[in-house]
């Protein structure tokens, strides 16, 4: 190795077969102490560039891990943005959902409740429409009722007082008629009598039923005789 150094300096380094032991003894059986101090100057170069190399290399190595670093980080962090996307993503898909399903619920449940109080409502209309027309039935047949005992009160009592009055008149008319016929009769017969003595005794001046009394007299009288 340090044979190729030396060679690459440029400078004669010719090596005894010797083994490399240590720093010290590099350079044994050199031809010149020129070329030993070029070889050792060679060698410090070598290691220096070597160092440098090295350093450049740590450099490189040191940028490509951090490059892998970075990107593995930056992986990570993608991945777990996308993991959280996909969280939030459900999750919101989710509560949507339950919102949806909660709406659903809940809207039912007040369509519900508004039918079952239309449903109350109704029946208690109902009942009491039928409650009422029972009540205003009940009133209707009363007064009906009422109205019927009344004209037929008042119909007995004008019944009533017709036939008292019918009666009343005709006791009336009987009596009339029995006056009548008890003035009227012997009145009749009078004229009648008078009537007739009119026609037997035409001539005096008495009048004819005195007359005829007279006459009457006087033929019983002599009738005695």
């Amino acid at each position: 190795m340090f044979r190729e150094l030396c060679l690459r300096s440029g400078r004669s380094c010719e090596l005894f077969p010797i083994k490399r032991s240590s720093s010290s003894d590099s350079c044994r059986g050199i031809t010149t102490s020129n070329s030993c101090s070029s070889s050792s100057s060679s060698k410090s170069s070598s290691s220096s560039s070597s160092n440098s190399s090295s350093s450049s290399n740590k450099v490189i190595v040191v940028k490509v891990v951090g490059v892998v670093v970075v990107v593995v980080v930056v992986i990570a962090v993608v991945r777990v943005a996308l993991v959280l996307v996909v969280v939030v993503v459900v999750v919101v898909a989710v509560a949507v959902v339950l919102v949806v399903i909660v709406g659903i619920v809940v809207v039912a449940v007040v369509v519900v409740v508004v039918v079952v109080v239309v449903v109350v409502v109704v029946v208690v209309v109902v009942v009491v429409v039928v409650i009422v027309g029972i009540v205003v039935l009940a009133v209707v047949v009363a007064a009906v009722v009422v109205v019927v005992v009344v004209v037929a009160a008042a119909a007995t009592a004008v019944v009533a007082v017709e036939l008292s009055m019918i009666f009343i008149g005709l006791q009336a008319v009987s009596i009339v008629s029995v006056c009548t016929l008890a003035v009227v009769v012997p009145l009749s017969i009078i004229f009648f009598i008078n009537v007739v003595f009119i026609l037997l005794f035409r001539a005096g001046t008495t009048p004819t039923f005195a007359r005829a009394a007279t006459l009457i007299v006087k033929a019983i009288q002599e009738d005695r005789k």
